[in-house]
């Protein structure tokens, strides 16, 4: 029987850097000041309040989140001296939330629907805009394939956009891409927050997690374990996974090369969880998450908010390592001390993350991904 899919769940996000304002005085609005300037940043994040622009609302991250959330609960740990995390050190994002948008999700099909929640995570070193996109209803494994493999299309409308642009221009239920809603989203932050013409270079384009949240049909099996005695996936259904993070059709051949490291092929990572669970990463591009056991149609209940709260994990340390790792390659030869210091918090930063976080998919993507540092 082949699967079917009740839920699932996307992020997508990407990140643009904005160095200048760090080392030039007067490149961010009244208001936002603090973003190059330690001790601003530090008092800034401390009082917790709500700094309100023009298009957004944007917040430090909030007690409850710093101490109930996975990611940051054990991230700000590596700069916490007397109990109290040092926010500039962590380059702790804030969290913004569109005030003058409202974005809804498109499929083009009657079996299942979406909603989307945006955000963009501002720091001192620029800005991450992020997608939470929630599929619910019957989705096939080819319904869900081409979804994702329209994501990056300039020219596929999955979204309708209302509000106002960051021109001033009021939009309603304006037809959009995925790449024209990051557009849109970061138009506006740049508005907000920095001085007119400066150019952010857009170091991650679009990276995606795809939680395979509730499923159906297929039996529960191990993607090519090494024990023997366990039920292996058959080659079916590791294509259909690898098409439906690639978005396009994955042939036995291809897959077969890909799984056997054949030069000239998609490489990829595999991570194992408990028991069936797994992962599957493309390092620059995205990850896809099967926890078999827990999203099986008919589990009671379906732990949808577990796995929803493990993808948002995964995604703020993604942002995160993302963003830092750019900002470290790419001030290598900066000599201004403010960038000098910078940098030695920013590699203190990769460095101790694995010693804070418990997630394998987080530890080998780490020990792969920065291992070149």
């Amino acid at each position: 029987m082949a699967y079917e899919f009740q839920a699932v769940d996307i992020s997508v996000f990407d990140y643009h850097e904005m160095l200048a304002p760090l080392t030039a005085p007067g490149l961010t609005k009244p208001g936002f000041d603090f973003l190059v300037d330690e001790t601003l940043y530090e008092s800034t994040y401390k009082a917790g309040q709500t700094i309100h622009s023009t298009h957004f609302d944007a917040q430090p991250l909030k007690w409850r989140t710093l101490n109930f959330h996975h990611f940051w609960k054990y991230y700000q740990t590596i700069w916490y001296p007397g109990g109290q995390p040092e926010f500039w050190k962590l380059q702790m994002p804030l969290v913004c939330k569109p005030t003058q948008a409202r974005i809804e999700v498109v499929t083009g099909s009657a079996d299942f629907n979406g909603k989307v929640v945006p955000t963009v995570f501002l720091s001192p070193n620029g800005w991450s805009t992020n997608l939470d996109i929630m599929l619910r209803g019957k989705m096939t494994p080819g319904q869900l394939r081409d979804f994702v493999g329209s994501l990056p299309d300039q020219k596929a409308p999955l979204f309708r956009a209302s509000g106002q642009s960051a021109n001033g221009q009021n939009l309603n239920n304006e037809p959009m891409s995925l790449p024209q809603v990051f557009r849109f989203l970061s138009e506006q932050i740049k508005r907000d927050v920095y001085a007119p013409n400066l150019v952010a270079p857009v170091r991650v384009k679009r990276y995606l997690i795809v939680t395979l949240s509730e499923f159906s049909g297929e039996e529960i099996r191990h993607y090519l374990s090494p024990r023997t005695d366990l039920k292996q996936m058959p080659e079916a259904s590791r294509q259909v996974m690898h098409a439906i993070l690639g978005g396009k059709p994955v042939s036995l051949a291809q897959l077969l090369a890909m799984e056997s490291k054949q030069p000239g092929h998609q490489s990829f990572l595999l991570t194992r969880f408990n028991g069936p669970d797994f992962a599957i990463t493309y390092f620059d591009y995205g990850t896809l998450v099967f926890m078999q056991q827990t999203s099986v149609s008919g589990f009671h209940p379906p732990r949808r908010k577990a796995m929803q709260c493990h993808s948002s994990n995964l995604r703020n340390y993604l942002v995160m390592t993302h963003a830092l790792s750019w900002f470290y390659r790419d001030t290598a030869k900066e000599t201004d001390p403010k960038i000098v210091a910078l940098r030695k918090y920013i590699k203190a930063d990769l460095e101790q993350m694995p010693n804070k976080l418990t997630s394998p998919l987080a530890l080998t993507f780490h020990a792969n991904y920065l291992k070149n540092l």
